[in-house]
This record gives C-alpha cells, sequence and structure tokens, in this order.
C-alpha cells in the first residue's frame, strides 16, 4: 500500500520500483517482480541493487546466461565501491579472518585514502595480527584525517574487547 503511494508520488524513483519487486517476489508473484526489477533498472543503470534483484529473478525464470553477465556487472562495481570492500573487511574482522579483513580494507583504502573508519578498522586488524608498527601508523592516518577535517580530538580512543588500546 505505501510503495504504491509512493510510485504515485515518485513513479520515476528507482529505488521504489526496486522495493516493490522485493515485495513481490516475498509474496510469491516472480512475473511482477522482474517486471519492477527492470523498470528500476530503466530508471537508473547505476542502480546495481535493482541489477543484482533483476539478475536473480532473471536467473530464477531459467535464463542464466543473461543472469550471469547482470551479475558480472555488479561484482565488477563491487569490486571498485570501497565501501563493499570496507563492508567485506567488516565481516572478515567480525569471523576472525584477519588477513582477508586486512586484504578487503587495503583495497578498500586504494580507493579511497581519506576515510577515518577505513584507518580506524585498519588499527584494530594490525593489532589483532600483532603488528605494532602498523597499528601506529594507522592510528597516526587517524589524526591526520581527523586534523584536516578540523576535527581533531585531544585523546584517540581505540577499544578492543575488555582493553584500551591507546588514550
Amino acid at each position: 500500500q505505501y510503495l504504491n503511494t509512493a510510485l504515485k508520488l515518485e513513479p520515476k524513483m528507482s529505488d521504489i520500483w526496486n522495493n516493490m519487486g522485493i515485495i513481490q517476489r516475498r509474496v510469491s508473484r516472480p512475473d511482477l517482480a522482474e517486471a519492477s526489477f527492470k523498470q528500476a533498472v530503466n530508471l537508473n543503470y547505476y542502480n546495481n541493487n535493482a541489477i543484482s534483484n533483476l539478475s536473480k529473478a532473471i536467473y530464477n525464470n531459467g535464463e542464466s546466461a543473461k543472469a550471469e553477465k547482470l551479475q558480472k556487472r555488479v561484482t565488477n562495481y563491487r569490486k571498485k565501491n570501497p565501501y563493499h570492500r570496507y563492508a567485506n573487511a567488516k565481516v572478515a574482522f567480525g569471523t576472525k579472518k584477519y588477513h582477508l579483513a586486512q586484504y578487503e580494507l587495503e583495497e578498500a583504502i586504494r580507493l579511497k585514502g581519506d576515510e577515518v573508519a577505513f584507518f580506524k578498522l585498519s588499527s584494530k586488524i594490525h593489532y589483532e595480527l600483532g603488528n605494532k608498527q602498523k597499528t601506529a601508523g594507522s592510528l597516526s592516518m587517524i589524526s591526520l584525517l581527523n586534523a584536516k577535517k578540523g576535527s581533531a580530538r585531544s585523546s584517540l580512543e581505540i577499544h578492543h574487547p575488555g582493553k584500551t588500546i591507546i588514550n
């Protein structure tokens, strides 16, 4: 009901069509879902959530070659998206796969080297790997980036479960 109202108000908003498709898929209307995902992609060629959902819908309809082509497009986009790489690093860190987390985060930093959150996670990863020098380097980058943004703190705290690493 709310999505129908939203579509009446903003019929050219790709994300609304994508959300409509998700609801349609959940209520077992794959035909309508696919049409909604197509509309979302037609409205915004770069809506990777809609492209991914369309790929799944097409795959479920037996068109695996088309679905694979769309999914490759999404995968290529995600590889170039520093925030996706950061999200992967957080998941890897949470499951104690520190080397994988480090790899994903290094890619995120290579793509966008001025994101404080990336260096906060980097310091935690290097701490877990026992690399004090790289931990300190990440903490220095946090201070530098905060200073550049005009929001430097007088003290920097990085918490590890039950411990304060640096004050």
